[in-house]
């Protein structure tokens, strides 16, 4: 024992050990009420994990359309919305078995990820241990992470994996050197997890790139690593780049509902509906007073750092011409659909540039205030926590139950049942009793601009083609990849059919064993069939284009080859 405990050093692991027991104690208050959230996003997650976990549980995998989530209505979501993290969500709900434990050990999950991240940004960037786990524990309350927490929104699983990313910049502007395998991975990890996150992480790096290249006399090699850091994200995220590919080059896929009014939708600094907290204000202030009063003193890193932290601040704000962007660019409203999404970079760099500051033993200042100030900062994120864990016990056990009806059809007027249903070790039985009419991705007939989404009405479409018709009970099963649809046609002669299921380009549909060469659709996408009278079974299945199939496997072989490279590099390093 004495021999163990002189090989393990508490003084490293013990922050993370702090990380891991706060964020297991913060989850106590939904434990003990054993409660789950239903926010604005929950129901389109809880869909997208719960057909993941269909797939694992029957071994009946569906790599684009949906069988079992969604109402069974074939439509594509996963494919081009992380796919692999969803995968994983769907092996916590099946381990987890119910939204209640799945909620509980994902926010515990999320928090560990975020604080450990946070910390290890700090560490490796000169920041004091103790002030570390200050800014850590900061950040693993702050406002984007809880966006989880408190509404199941999955920005904030991109939150928790930016400091990684910014451990990179910080790394190459410092170092003037690009270690390409461990930005790759990085960079794989957040497109794997969150999209939008991402795309504005790359933007991020560009000015830590350009400052270590600029001040460096081996830009040749930085500038190769970056190009090998590219190819190989490129080669380890085929499955997403490819299933984009894929889908969008042969369907007019409806895009995700934009914010035409990106302008009026931006970030407030004191009042509004939209506004910084006082207490981040406050650390974001530190960090603009500090680069101006150690201007001179500071080193360039830290300039960089602040300065950019600074710059994505200004991005999401009224400041920024986003009616402007707008007008140049439409596509933006869809792309970005809130500026507020710009935060996740202001809130790594400048809860950094403040641990670097109070790490900084030339400054003068009243140390016993700063730090009670920021003492009281990580108090106040902990409390405004748990007073959002104690609202939505209250929702939960309130008639409400769901905290978000937006969009929503439910089909219970008797919270015990949702409340029921949320306990309950069957996860589909909340997804049959609430349906959220999202209609992301749906095989449209024409293209729908930001400008003909509002009129298309994509919302009443998709509710009255897919949420209705799905309440009256048709037989299905799902084997081997392949959806049977089984219903009755009781008229005595063929009749058109209106199923709740969605029909791509590359769908293969069968009706009574023969295949169908056309099929006619509705305007949201779904599939008009003419069964004859009596009993009619049609089939479905999703056969890929034969390139993404190879797409995917160079995928895999390059993931097997690093994994290899990985096992090669440690057992020599033990040696």
């Amino acid at each position: 024992m004495k021999s163990l405990n002189a090989k393990i050093n508490w003084r490293v692991i013990f922050p993370y050990l702090l990380i891991v027991g706060l964020s297991m104690l913060i989850m106590i208050p939904q434990w003990i009420a054993n409660s789950a959230y239903v926010g604005i996003d929950s129901l389109f997650h809880m869909n997208r994990f719960y057909d993941a976990m269909m797939q694992i549980k029957t071994g009946s995998y569906s790599y684009f359309q949906s069988f079992f989530g969604f109402g069974q209505s074939g439509r594509v979501v996963n494919a081009v919305y992380g796919p692999l993290f969803a995968y994983l969500n769907g092996l916590l709900l099946l381990i987890t078995k119910n939204w209640v434990r799945y909620q509980i050990v994902s926010s515990v999950i999320l928090l560990i990820v975020s604080g450990a991240l946070m910390y290890h940004l700090s560490i490796k960037n000169n920041v004091r241990k103790s002030w570390s786990v200050l800014i850590s524990i900061c950040y693993m309350f702050s406002t984007p992470i809880l966006y989880w927490i408190n509404g199941q929104q999955f920005t904030a699983w991109g939150a928790a994996f930016v400091p990684l990313v910014m451990l990179c910049g910080t790394e190459m502007m410092r170092n003037h050197q690009i270690k390409w395998i461990k930005l790759s991975l990085s960079m794989t990890l957040v497109l794997e997890v969150h999209n939008a996150t991402s795309a504005i992480c790359a933007m991020a790096l560009i000015p830590f790139f350009v400052t270590g290249w600029l001040t460096t006399n081996h830009r040749k090699q930085m500038s190769i690593d970056l190009l090998k850091a590219i190819g190989l994200t490129l080669l380890l995220s085929f499955n997403m780049w490819g299933a984009m590919l894929e889908l969008f080059s042969s369907n007019h896929l409806l895009p995700v509902f934009p914010d035409t009014h990106l302008a009026q939708d931006t970030l407030h600094f004191l009042s509004g509906t939209t506004r910084l907290g006082n207490s981040t204000l406050i650390i974001f202030i530190m960090a603009l007073v500090y680069l101006i009063v150690k201007w001179r003193q500071m080193e360039l890193a830290t300039r960089v750092i602040i300065l950019n932290g600074l710059f994505f601040l200004w991005i999401p704000t009224s400041f920024f011409p986003w009616a402007l962007l707008s007008k140049l660019v439409p596509a933006v409203d869809s792309v970005i659909q809130n500026p507020i999404r710009f935060l996740v970079i202001p809130y790594v760099l400048l809860y950094l540039a403040v641990g670097i500051m109070l790490s900084d033993q030339s400054i003068k200042w009243p140390r016993i205030l700063v730090t009670t100030l920021i003492g009281l900062i990580m108090l106040l994120a902990i409390g405004k926590c748990l007073v959002h864990l104690r609202y939505k016990n209250t929702v939960f056990n309130s008639e409400q139950v769901l905290i978000s009806k937006r969009n929503t059809h439910v089909t219970t007027n008797d919270p015990n049942k949702l409340r029921a249903a949320l306990r309950s070790d069957n996860p589909q039985t909340i997804l049959r009793l609430a349906t959220k009419s999202t209609p992301d991705y749906m095989p449209v007939k024409r293209k729908i601009s930001v400008f003909d989404y509002g009129a298309f009405h994509p919302y009443l479409k998709y509710r009255k083609a897919v949420i209705m018709p799905n309440l009256k009970a048709k037989w299905r099963r799902v084997k081997n990849g392949v959806m049977t649809v089984e219903w009755v046609n009781h008229s005595n002669q063929n009749r058109a059919h209106k199923l709740p299921v969605a029909k791509y380009t590359h769908s293969i549909v069968t009706l009574n064993g023969k295949q169908l060469n056309r099929v006619k659709i509705t305007s949201i996408g779904t599939m008009i069939i003419n069964g004859k009278p009596g009993v009619n079974r049609l089939t479905i299945r999703y056969q890929s284009a034969g390139w993404f199939r190879v797409l995917i496997w160079v995928s895999i072989i390059s993931w097997l080859v690093l994994i290899g490279d990985g096992i090669r590099r440690l057992v020599k390093k033990l040696n």
